[in-house]
C-alpha cells in the first residue's frame, strides 16, 4: 500500500482561494465577491432527506455553454441539490467525471439564464495573490453563507502521486474549510485559476487548487455515450489501466470508488447493516482486553461472514495507516454512517476476499497484484452494458475474472458480477 502521499480531499469540504495585489486586498477581495457572489452556489448531500452536509459548486461558461462545476468528491458520496435564488434544484444530471483530477461537471434546466464565471486557461505567477470563495461549515450553527478568503500562490505547479498516477495542483496558502470543496479560486483582477479540492493533512496552510486547464480539458471529453465499440472499447481500456494502477500502487481499498455511485446508494441500506455487525463484532472483542490483533481477529472471525470480515480488515489497514491516532471503533462506527465510505470499503473488502479465494497467496503474505490481460468484451446494443473477461496476474499465479460495467457521468463503473460472494449483490445478478 502506498504510505507516502498524505493528501486528502476535503469530503463535503470546501477550499476556496483568492488572490490580491498589496495594498489592494479588501478593494479586489470586495470586487471579485460582488462579481461572483451569484455565480457560487451551495450544494446540499442527504440520504433519503437526511441531511448530510454541503459543499461548494459554481456556473462556468467555456464556448457559450454554461456548466455546474464542483469536486467528484462532493457528490459521490450522496444525493444532491443546490440551491440558488432561494430555490431548490433537484434535477441536477451529471455529464462527465474525474475521479483522478477529482473534476465533476453537471448541468440543470434553467442554467443557462444564470451569470457564470468565465473559464480560460491562464495560469498564475508563483507568489500571486489568490481569492476563494465557497460555503464553509462553521460548527455549532446552522449558517451556511458565501465567504471569501485570500492567500498566495505558494507553488504553481505542485506534482502529487494519487491513486498511482502523478497529478498536478496549484498550491494555495488560503484557509481552506468544510464545506468549501468545489469552489472558484480567483487570481489577481479576478482571474479564474481553478477549484479548491484538498488539503494535505497535518501541515499548515497546505492546500490545492485543480488547475482551470484541467477543468477545460475535461470538458472537452463530454460525450453523451459511446458511439462505437472501437470508442467504448478505448475508454474502457483506458479504465481499466487506472483501476489497474490504483491496485498495484497498494490501494486496494480503493477499488470499491470504482463502482457506479447510483448502484453503492442503492447498495447503502444493506451495507449498512453489515456494518453495525461489523461494528458490534469489533466492540466485544475489544472488551475482552486481548494483547494483539491476531486474538481480536480470532474472537471477531467466526462472528462474520467472510466479506464482513474483509470490510472489517480494509477499515482496520486504512485507518492505522491514515488515521492512526482514531479509535477504531469510532472509525467504524463514523465509517459506516457515509453511504460512498461505507460502500466503498464494504465493495473493497468484496473484492479482496475474491482475489483472496482465487490467488491463494502463502499464509501470512500480502495479496500483490501484477498486471491484468484483456481477454474479451461484449456489449449490449446501446453500448451503455459491458461484460469483460480479464486474466489477473497476482505474484502468486493468475486466475481469471469476470466484470461488469455500466456507462455513467461520462465514465466506465463497475456493477455487480455473478463471481462474488453471496451478499446483498446477489438480488441484483
Amino acid at each position: 500500500m502506498n504510505r507516502t502521499a498524505r493528501y486528502v480531499v476535503l469530503p463535503l469540504l470546501g477550499v476556496l482561494l483568492f488572490i490580491s495585489r498589496p495594498g489592494l486586498a479588501e478593494t479586489d477581495a470586495r470586487e471579485i465577491y460582488r462579481q461572483n457572489e451569484a455565480r457560487v452556489i451551495v450544494l446540499r448531500t442527504h440520504f433519503n432527506d437526511r441531511p448530510l452536509g454541503n459543499g461548494s459548486a459554481f456556473v462556468a461558461e467555456y464556448q457559450s455553454h454554461k456548466y455546474l462545476i464542483t469536486n467528484y468528491h462532493v457528490i459521490s458520496h450522496a444525493q444532491i441539490y443546490v440551491e440558488t435564488a432561494g430555490s431548490r434544484i433537484d434535477d441536477l444530471s451529471v455529464l462527465h467525471v474525474s475521479e483522478q483530477r477529482d473534476i465533476a461537471i453537471l448541468t440543470f434546466p434553467g442554467i443557462e439564464r444564470l451569470g457564470a464565471v468565465p473559464l480560460s486557461t491562464y495560469e498564475p505567477e508563483q507568489g500571486e495573490r489568490v481569492f476563494a470563495m465557497g460555503f464553509p461549515f462553521v460548527p455549532g450553527t446552522q449558517d451556511v453563507s458565501l465567504t471569501i478568503t485570500d492567500g498566495l500562490v505558494s507553488n504553481r505547479s505542485l506534482v502529487v502521486n494519487r491513486f498511482g498516477e502523478d497529478t498536478r495542483y496549484i498550491q494555495i496558502s488560503a484557509a481552506l474549510n468544510g464545506g468549501n470543496s468545489g469552489g472558484p479560486v480567483f487570481g489577481q483582477e479576478g482571474r479564474f485559476i481553478g477549484m479548491a479540492t484538498g488539503v494535505f493533512r497535518d501541515m499548515q496552510a497546505t492546500n490545492v487548487a485543480v488547475p482551470a486547464a484541467q477543468i477545460i480539458e475535461e470538458i472537452g471529453r463530454i460525450q453523451e455515450r459511446p458511439v462505437s465499440e472501437e470508442e467504448a472499447t478505448l475508454r474502457l481500456r483506458s479504465r481499466f489501466d487506472f483501476i489497474s494502477s490504483v491496485v498495484r500502487a497498494g490501494e486496494i481499498f480503493r477499488f470499491g470508488s470504482f463502482y457506479s455511485p447510483n448502484y453503492k446508494l442503492h447498495l447503502y441500506p444493506e451495507v449498512l447493516e453489515h456494518a453495525s455487525r461489523v461494528y458490534k463484532a469489533h466492540q466485544m472483542a475489544a472488551s475482552r482486553g486481548y494483547g494483539s490483533f491476531d486474538q481480536v481477529l480470532a474472537a471477531v472471525d467466526p462472528i462474520l461472514t467472510d466479506d464482513e470480515l474483509m470490510y472489517y480488515l480494509m477499515i482496520v489497514d486504512y485507518y492505522r495507516i491514515v488515521r492512526p491516532q482514531q479509535d477504531l471503533a469510532e472509525v467504524i462506527f463514523r465509517t459506516s454512517m457515509l453511504p460512498s465510505t461505507a460502500s466503498e470499503f464494504y465493495l473493497s473488502g468484496r473484492f479482496y476476499y475474491l482475489m483472496h479465494q482465487q490467488a491463494h497467496p502463502p499464509e501470512g503474505q500480502q495479496l500483490r497484484y501484477q498486471s491484468y490481460t484483456l481477454d474479451r468484451i461484449e456489449y449490449d446494443t446501446d453500448l451503455l452494458n459491458a461484460r469483460a473477461n480479464i486474466t489477473v496476474h497476482m505474484e502468486h499465479g493468475s486466475f481469471p475474472i469476470e466484470l461488469r460495467f455500466r456507462y455513467e457521468w461520462g465514465n466506465w463503473f463497475l456493477m455487480p458480477s455473478y463471481d462474488y460472494p453471496a451478499g446483498p449483490e446477489s438480488g441484483n445478478n
